[in-house]
C-alpha cells in the first residue's frame, strides 16, 4: 500500500509471478534473461523534477518492501524491453506447450490488495497439484519512465501497490482441459469468497453468466434485467449476453440458435422478421 498511501500519480502497475518470469525466459521471446522472481513493472511520467521526485519516493518504497533488485530507466531500449515483458507472458506459455493441441484457459478476477497475495499463493499451488504449467499475472496499479522491482516474497511485493486485478492463465493437454477448467472455476468462487469479483476487465459475456448471479444475487440481477427490458423491449441489443432471459412468443420455445442464425445469415431481413417474431415481449426468467 506504501505507494499508493503517498499520493503518486503512477500511469501502471503490472505484476508477473517467478512462474511467468520462468516462462519468457524459458522461450527466449525476450532480449533479456530476468531473475525469475516475482517482479513489479512501475510506469511514470510527467516534467523531469516530477518524475525523479517520484523515482526517488518509489526506491525508498522498494527499500522499504525488501525488494532484492531495483532498475530505473528512461532510455527507449529499457522501456520497450520491460513493457514487451508483460506482454510476452502468454505467448511465452504458448510457445511451451509440448503438442499442437495443448489448450489455454484463463480467469479474469480482482481481489482486494490485501488479499491478493493469498489468492494467487492458493492458485499457484492449486495448478502445482494437478500437474498443471500456468501463471498468475495482471494490472495491478492505477493505469515513459519504467521501474523494475523484485522482492523475495508475494508478501513482500504487494505491501507497496493497491488494486487487485489478476489473470490466471493455465496451459493444458487437452485431455485434461476438465482439470484445468476445475482450478479456472475455482479460482472465480474463491474471488467472490475474497469480497472480489469473477471479471475484472473483461466482462461477464456468455460464458460467466452464471457466475454473476453467484457474485451480486438474485436480486441484484432482477433489477438488472428490468432495465435491459426496460430499455431494450426486443432484447437485440447482444442478444444473451450477461443475463438469461426467455421470450413468450417463440414457435420452438428456444431462443435464437447458432444454426438458426446461420441458415437465415443470407436475409438480414428475414433475420429481423424472426426477431420481431420471436421476441414480441421479453420477460426475464
Amino acid at each position: 500500500m506504501i505507494l499508493m498511501r503517498s499520493g503518486l500519480s503512477i500511469d501502471a502497475i503490472e505484476l508477473l509471478d517467478q512462474y511467468g518470469i520462468w516462462a519468457i525466459n524459458q522461450s527466449g521471446l525476450s532480449s533479456k534473461q530476468w531473475k525469475e522472481s516475482p517482479t513489479l513493472f512501475l510506469k511514470i511520467s510527467g516534467l523531469e523534477l516530477v518524475v525523479q521526485a517520484l523515482s526517488e519516493t518509489i526506491r525508498e518504497a522498494a527499500e522499504r518492501s525488501k525488494c532484492e533488485q531495483f532498475e530505473i530507466s528512461a532510455r527507449e531500449e529499457d522501456i520497450d524491453i520491460w513493457c514487451g515483458a508483460r506482454k510476452q507472458v502468454l505467448p511465452s506459455l504458448l510457445a511451451l506447450r509440448k503438442q499442437d493441441t495443448d489448450l489455454h484457459l484463463g480467469a479474469d478476477t480482482a481481489v482486494p490488495i490485501s488479499r491478493l497475495a493469498t489468492v494467487m499463493k492458493e492458485t499457484h499451488e492449486a495448478i502445482k497439484r494437478a500437474g498443471l504449467t500456468g501463471s498468475v499475472l495482471g494490472h495491478v496499479g492505477d493505469g515513459g519512465l519504467i521501474h523494475a522491482m523484485v522482492a523475495k516474497s508475494l508478501s513482500d511485493l504487494l505491501l507497496s501497490i493497491s488494486l487487485g486485478n489478476f489473470h490466471t492463465s493455465i496451459m493444458c493437454p487437452e485431455r485434461r482441459k476438465d482439470d484445468g477448467e476445475k482450478i479456472i472455476s475455482w479460482v472465480q468462487k474463491r474471488a467472490i469468497e475474497l469480497e472480489g469479483t469473477v471479471t475484472g476487465e473483461h466482462g461477464i459475456g456468455l460464458k460467466l453468466k452464471d457466475s454473476l448471479v453467484d457474485e451480486v444475487g438474485t436480486e441484484a440481477i432482477g433489477t438488472m434485467k428490468k432495465i435491459k427490458v426496460a430499455l431494450d423491449p426486443c432484447l437485440i441489443l447482444n442478444p444473451d449476453k450477461v443475463l438469461n432471459f426467455v421470450t413468450d412468443k417463440k414457435p420452438s420455445g428456444t431462443w435464437l440458435t447458432d444454426s438458426e442464425f446461420g441458415q437465415d445469415f443470407g436475409s438480414l431481413y428475414i433475420w429481423f422478421q424472426r426477431l420481431q417474431a420471436y421476441a414480441v415481449k421479453a420477460t426475464a426468467v
